[in-house]
């Protein structure tokens, strides 16, 4: 029987154990706990062990059966009191050296842990667990670009409602309603809908503004396909938007190109980030690109990497990630045009396929 996504996520985790000579990980993250256990619950806790001793999930009694059934290889423990259980669990076995994720552990349940525990020590660490789910495995990515089916057939089904007289957010329900009904679970974040000045709003969240006509819409919206994401943003004008704001347009949309064509393995993650930027500088536009050219996507719609002048490291071959550079001015409006691209060996591949050419209704 071939392995699954856990599986394999799973040997990863004991492969940074091993390398980082601790003998338990202890994960709270939703996402995280979904990798390398398949568990879809949104209560649950997991303590990983080196050297197979073991593999634990603690929920309470609303997920018990469900874990048991998702989980058959892990010993699930229930529990009335996360911080009774786990550190019980931990002085059972003797565990010394426990890494935690500090980005999703909440200060006083930290406190709880540390307070109930012996001499075992808990080990933060920041990004390094998150950075085992960087490089997408085969079949991450065919989910990925599921959700980017999923998403392209809804815009194409809504683009004709874009109408002058239309509100922003009742183009959001329609927007919302198709992606459900092509397939996406639960949206991962809220969709926006930005027109006309209001585009100068990079997270302008839908408002009751009315859409009128010559004007430029940019709308961010994605999907959820069995838990992974698509996350992509177009820009569209309706009827005969200003020779300024094509040029903005057509301004972002050659630095988008220019990343895609320039991204390879191996980078400085910094220096993807300035495939984009240095072209919207060399045209005017450096002061109203303010965000970074992206971040990773999976389980997550934002993870690691991330794409921006302040970041550190490389990029990884096999990441899935957004690209999308925008361009936003006060009192004008803005652009953002954002695909998602899997890193390979050759450079990057486009998920997402939406037509670039200026769309105009």
């Amino acid at each position: 029987m071939s392995e699954t996504i856990a599986d394999q996520a799973l040997k990863r985790a004991h492969q940074f154990l091993n390398g980082k000579s601790y003998d338990g990980l202890l994960l709270t993250s939703r996402e995280n706990n979904r990798f390398f256990s398949a568990f879809t619950g949104s209560d649950s806790t997991l303590l990983i062990t080196s050297h197979n001793r073991g593999n634990y999930l603690f929920t309470d009694s609303r997920y018990t059966e469900q874990a048991r059934s998702q989980c058959p290889d892990w010993k699930v423990i229930e529990y009335k009191r996360v911080t009774d259980a786990v550190p019980r669990k931990i002085k059972e076995m003797r565990l010394t050296k426990v890494a935690f994720e500090s980005r999703y552990i909440s200060y006083n349940l930290y406190h709880r842990f540390v307070e109930a525990l012996d001499s075992a020590v808990l080990i933060p660490q920041e990004r390094s667990i998150d950075l085992l789910r960087v490089k997408k495995l085969p079949e991450e990515v065919e989910m990925i670009e599921g959700a980017a089916k999923i998403a392209e057939k809804a815009i194409e089904k809504c683009l004709p409602e874009l109408k002058p007289g239309i509100r922003e957010t009742d183009f959001t329900i329609e927007l919302e309603y198709q992606l459900r009904r092509s397939g996406s679970g639960l949206l991962p974040f809220d969709i926006i809908v930005a027109s006309g000045q209001r585009g100068a709003l990079p997270h302008g969240v839908a408002s009751d503004k009315v859409i009128r006509k010559n004007e430029m819409i940019t709308i961010d919206f994605g999907a959820n396909n069995n838990g992974y994401i698509c996350d992509t943003t177009i820009t569209v004008g309706l009827g005969n938007p200003s020779a300024e704001m094509r040029e903005i347009y057509q301004t972002v949309l050659d630095a988008h190109d220019a990343a895609i064509a320039g991204m390879k393995p191996g980078m400085a993650l910094k220096d993807v980030d300035a495939l984009a930027r240095k072209y919207i500088e060399k045209k005017g536009f450096a002061k109203f690109f303010g965000h970074g050219l992206g971040h990773g996507v999976g389980l997550a719609v934002h993870e690691e990497p991330s794409l921006s002048p302040l970041a550190d490291g490389e990029l990884p071959e096999g990441a899935v990630v957004t690209v999308e550079p925008g361009i936003y001015i006060p009192g004008t409006g803005g652009v953002r045009i954002e695909d998602m691209a899997h890193v390979t060996a050759e450079g990057a591949r486009l998920i997402t396929s939406f037509p670039k050419k200026l769309h105009l209704i």
